[in-house]
């Protein structure tokens, strides 16, 4: 598909080689030293990787909705062509 969106007419950066790592991009240090367990418990890297985890789909979901002209490309195909029988 030729008119598919294209961010970069957007203005986001889309290559960023020259400048940072992928590492550096996700500023994996921070995130990879945020988890301080308080205890000796065995699931409880688990409990906190789970639960920052969580934190973060939820400010993903309360993220303001994508302006309507990055959406009118999406097609949605009728129900009965959805539907599985």
């Amino acid at each position: 598909m030729s008119d598919s969106y294209n961010p970069e007419t957007d203005g986001a950066q889309m290559s960023f080689a020259k400048d940072m790592s992928y590492g550096d991009y996700l500023h994996m240090d921070q995130i990879l030293s945020a988890q301080t367990p308080l205890s000796s418990a065995h699931d409880e890297m688990l409990f906190i990787i789970q639960h920052q985890t969580s934190e973060l789909w939820i400010k993903q979901c309360t993220r303001p909705p994508r302006p309507v002209h990055c959406l009118k490309k999406v097609t949605i195909p009728p129900p009965s062509r959805c539907a599985h029988a």
